[in-house]
């Protein structure tokens, strides 16, 4: 979060809703399917268990998140991002949106689906596997 709010050039806001962030389960299982090649993939087993909470926002589980959104000056609030990302072309804001995140067993890996959005039709969504290193960061 502290990376995007630095590489973006105008206030930033983040959405609660994850609607449309992500794939369900058996999304993912069919395309598995109808391409074996990647039934071995390391990060399969994290998508599906990411997709089991893809209706969850971590923005409205989490209260110490929404408190450091609130905190920071972040807007947060879906309503008013929808009116004022409505009226023009370009956003007056950049958006982030992020789904819950699910984290191995051992601890030693997180995942989770992150969107952005600069305008109607410039933005991006990946996804995103975060991996402590040796002295635990």
């Amino acid at each position: 979060m502290r990376h995007f709010q630095r590489s973006a050039s105008k206030p930033n806001a983040v959405l609660k809703r994850v609607d449309g962030l992500q794939k369900s389960r058996s999304e993912i299982e069919q395309f598995v399917l109808g391409h074996p090649e990647h039934a071995d993939d390391p990060d399969l087993e994290l998508m599906l268990a990411s997709a089991d909470l893809r209706d969850q926002s971590p923005v409205i589980e989490c209260n110490a998140l929404g408190d450091w959104l609130a905190h920071t000056g972040t807007l947060h609030d879906d309503p008013t991002i929808d009116q004022i990302t409505r009226a023009g072309a370009e956003f007056p804001v950049a958006i982030v949106q992020f789904s819950m995140p699910v984290v191995t067993q051992d601890g030693k890996e997180a995942f989770l689906f992150t969107s952005e959005a600069y305008g109607p039709l410039a933005g991006s969504s990946q996804a995103v596997t975060l991996r402590k290193v040796s002295d635990g960061s």
